[in-house]
């Protein structure tokens, strides 16, 4: 995963320490806390995108954003994607880029709190990008919420489950859990299979 960090570090022409940034960014994602919002998840997303990376309107922008979309995860904070967005701006800035490309990476990251429409191509891919968990296979999806529970083991088990639930139904009541036309056909048929048969698992250990 480095010298993928390092080639956009070199292709954006930053002049801040590379190495640097990404010990940062390996020291972040690394915190025993997370069992789903580390590393692999960061390398998940990475590899969904190249894939489709000529679709982007700045590529290297989405990328970087990317990188540090969750390099804040507190499970008890609600800040987590501003103080994330905040520390890509300032890295940007630190590394002589443009301020415009600065702010882009920032609202790009913020678009990953997921709460109202992308206004851009590139905000749509991102969003599309950090949810096309929800469409992966059965045994995958099953990971995820495996992993999720993990980083919420404080919450009480009930309190777990009416939340994860509301959580689950609130993309269900999205008009599209996907925005661009890729994702909505290769994951959205799964990505709903997969809400619906959590739910229903949560809802079966509820009655039992």
């Amino acid at each position: 995963m480095k010298n993928r960090f390092l080639k956009l570090w070199s292709r954006i022409g930053a002049k801040s320490s590379a190495d640097a940034a990404f010990e940062l960014l390996v020291n972040a994602y690394t915190q025993p806390h997370r069992f789903y919002h580390n590393l692999d998840h960061i390398r998940a997303c990475l590899d969904i995108f190249e894939q489709i990376r000529s679709m982007a309107s700045n590529p290297d922008a989405v990328e970087f954003a990317l990188w540090y979309h969750d390099v804040v995860y507190d499970v008890r904070g609600s800040q987590n994607e501003e103080q994330s967005a905040l520390i890509a701006y300032n890295t940007c800035m630190e590394a002589g880029l443009t301020d415009a490309m600065a702010q882009e990476i920032q609202n790009l990251i913020l678009t990953t709190k997921h709460t109202g429409r992308p206004q851009t191509r590139d905000q749509e891919l991102i969003a599309d990008i950090d949810l096309s968990i929800l469409g992966s296979s059965d045994d995958e999806f099953d990971r995820y919420e495996a992993n999720i529970r993990k980083e919420y083991a404080h919450v009480p088990d009930d309190a777990f489950r009416l939340g994860r639930t509301a959580i689950l139904k609130a993309f269900l009541d999205k008009p599209t859990l996907y925005y661009t036309a890729y994702f909505i056909q290769k994951y959205q048929p799964p990505a709903i299979a997969n809400l619906h048969r959590s739910i229903a698992g949560f809802r079966n250990i509820s009655e039992n």
